[in-house]
């Protein structure tokens, strides 16, 4: 200005704008209801997305979608984390995130009362899941396993091998299922075939 290197009509409307930004009133942190409002689905997005066939905090109708952490599956005791910009994330209420994330208090209140919509789960829509198989090296198990799933019509979505330092091998598969009482009738049968040493659920190093 003291040069005349900006004149005061450029110069007026910066600080202007500038002094907006400082007196502007604080906005109030969002509430749980506040930000659980921006995931729930209108009915137009009802049609486009699908609510899981999950109840949050006592209602219907929010977009959701399946923690890969812990694959939760119809009968499990869950619980929902309202992510930014992705709608509510479920998890088992007993998966180690969910105990990790609680720790912090900034993350309290994003974690939310969650139900399935149905007690019975009788209901033919797949959810995936994820089994690790402890078997012995040799030829054929892989087919074997595979033959078994097949056997009780159940999907492979992804399998991958390890071989483990004593010699064992760690078959990680994410298979469709139902319902609790469907994945433990597959790990029945997965247990009893040859070379299988132990079947669990869900993926550890």
């Amino acid at each position: 200005l003291g040069f005349g290197g900006l004149s005061l009509q450029r110069f007026i409307p910066k600080m202007k704008e500038e002094l907006e930004k400082i007196c502007a009133p604080e906005e109030p942190p969002m509430t749980q209801e506040d930000v659980l409002s921006k995931v729930k689905l209108t009915d137009i997005n009802k049609k486009k997305t699908s609510s899981g066939g999950i109840i949050i905090e006592g209602e219907g109708g929010y977009q959701v979608k399946f923690a890969k952490c812990c694959n939760p599956l119809p009968g499990d005791a869950i619980i929902g984390f309202i992510t930014r910009g992705f709608g509510v994330s479920i998890h088992k209420l007993d998966c180690q995130n969910v105990s990790e994330s609680r720790k912090n208090e900034e993350n309290l209140a994003r974690w939310v009362n969650a139900a399935w919509e149905k007690t019975e789960f009788n209901s033919s829509e797949n959810y995936e899941a994820a089994v690790q198989i402890i078997t012995e090296d040799g030829i054929g198990v892989i087919a074997s396993i595979s033959m078994a799933l097949a056997d009780m019509r159940v999907s492979i979505s992804s399998i991958n091998t390890q071989t483990l330092k004593n010699g064992t091998v760690a078959i990680n598969i994410s298979i469709g299922c139902r319902n609790t009482s469907h994945f433990e009738s597959i790990v029945s049968r997965l247990r009893s075939l040859k070379a299988v040493i132990s079947v669990s659920r869900g993926f550890s190093n």
